[in-house]
């Protein structure tokens, strides 16, 4: 289990790293997107990896998706060492909907893990809206290098900034089964946060969330 889901940690500390997020910072916080009971295992069941990364003194971790409902209102503290605190918040909702309440308050970094974004099957599109209107860095990984295509495809024709694309540095060693398509048709071996890109919103905001309203509901992705 360690080996399976220790790449999640390591993903979110080298995200902080290419943003520069991991300097002499006091408090750092970081909402995960799409997230669901596997992110909460990775985060909650490794506290002591987490104290010997490289994460300010105090770090908020709010994991934030629907599939998230049995974990609704838990928040989990490690108290680490040196004064570091890690508390881990579970959210049942989407991000665009958790950045549509009053006590919002935006994050340092947005990650999602194997989130799919090309699926428009889940409400990505609010969610790309909601982040495409902020400056807030943002990292997504993929299982295969197909998904990770397919992502950056759409980000890149809503015009997000893209910073960096490329095989992920902390790729899980554990082989599992998954699928090639969002229609489950083709069976294949995958590993967890083998892909990621990273980057920012459209520079022309106004722009890019004009095309999203109005040409994501049509849009097709390569197959």
């Amino acid at each position: 289990m360690f080996r399976e889901y220790a790449s999640y940690p390591l993903t979110l500390a080298a995200a902080l790293c290419r943003f520069g997020l991991d300097k002499e910072r006091e408090t750092l916080s970081v909402h995960v997107v799409g997230a669901d009971d596997k992110d909460w295992e990775a985060f909650v069941g490794s506290p002591g990896l987490l104290m010997g990364l490289p994460f300010p003194k105090a770090t908020s971790l709010t994991l934030i998706g629907p599939e998230l409902s049995l974990h609704e209102g838990l928040s989990v503290a490690h108290p680490g060492t040196d004064d570091v605190a890690f508390r881990i918040t579970a959210v049942s909702s989407t991000w665009h909907e958790f950045a549509d309440k009053a006590a919002y308050v935006a994050p340092d970094l947005v990650i999602g893990f194997h989130p799919g974004i090309n699926d428009l099957t889940y409400p990505w599109r609010d969610t790309l809206h909601a982040l495409g209107r902020t400056d807030v860095p943002f990292v997504f990984t993929s299982f295969l290098e197909s998904d990770h295509e397919k992502d950056l495809e759409l980000v890149s024709m809503l015009g997000f900034g893209v910073r960096f694309k490329e095989p992920a540095p902390f790729l899980s060693p554990v082989l599992g089964m998954g699928f090639t398509d969002n229609e489950m048709s083709k069976r294949c071996v995958i590993q967890k946060n083998a892909f990621w890109f990273g980057g920012v919103g459209p520079v022309n905001k106004q722009a890019a969330m004009e095309l999203l309203l109005g040409k994501l509901d049509s849009y097709q992705v390569s197959k």
